[in-house]
């Protein structure tokens, strides 16, 4: 016996479609990145930053998206020496961070359109009292975060620049807001020791 012409009709469609299907979700992501809030505690020989992120799963499927974590790399920024994750809406850190080749992945399991606020503190070294957050990895989500907000807390420190306006907002901190934020450059802050 041999398959019917009808039957292998169906095959080419159904393959047809898993194809179309493979191939639009390199461009279609159904978890967006809607907002983030940065804090930076700054001190005389570190900084520490504190990041919550809140993704929504736009799919009526539940998904487990691969969150990659970046953090500046240079020859005068050592890697962070202390990386952690965690539900926000909790007080702990018991998300799990996978490390592959000197990089940092965190998997997240979002429910059928649910949404996730997560945090992720990082803390590095800083010898040269310079600090940087990439924003610029909001690119690769194709989309503008809906909200951004970015907090820098001085302890023992002055902030001497920053290539993104501040405005004080307490009496040692200072930050700045967006709406519909695409940033072209990652922010870059330098301070002094008091």
């Amino acid at each position: 016996m041999r398959p019917s012409r009808f039957s292998i009709w169906c095959i080419a469609g159904l393959a047809g479609v898993c194809g179309a299907a493979l191939l639009g979700s390199a461009y279609w992501r159904p978890v967006h990145f809607l907002d983030e809030r940065i804090e930076a505690d700054i001190h005389p020989e570190s900084i520490t930053i504190t990041g919550t992120y809140h993704y929504k799963n736009t799919s009526v499927f539940p998904r487990i998206e691969l969150l990659q974590i970046p953090f500046p790399s240079r020859s005068d920024w050592p890697p962070p020496f202390e990386v952690a994750a965690g539900d926000a809406k909790k007080e702990s850190y018991s998300l799990k961070i996978f490390r592959v080749f000197g990089e940092y992945h965190l998997p997240v399991f979002f429910a059928p359109h649910g949404e996730r606020h997560v945090r992720i503190r990082y803390s590095q070294k800083t010898p040269l009292h310079e600090g940087c957050y990439l924003i610029t990895t909001t690119l690769q989500w194709k989309r503008p975060l809906e909200k951004a907000d970015f907090v820098a807390r001085m302890h023992g420190v002055r902030l001497v620049k920053s290539n993104y306006a501040l405005e004080t907002l307490t009496g040692n901190t200072l930050g700045f807001s967006r709406i519909r934020f695409m940033p072209q450059e990652d922010w870059i802050f330098k301070w002094e020791v008091l």
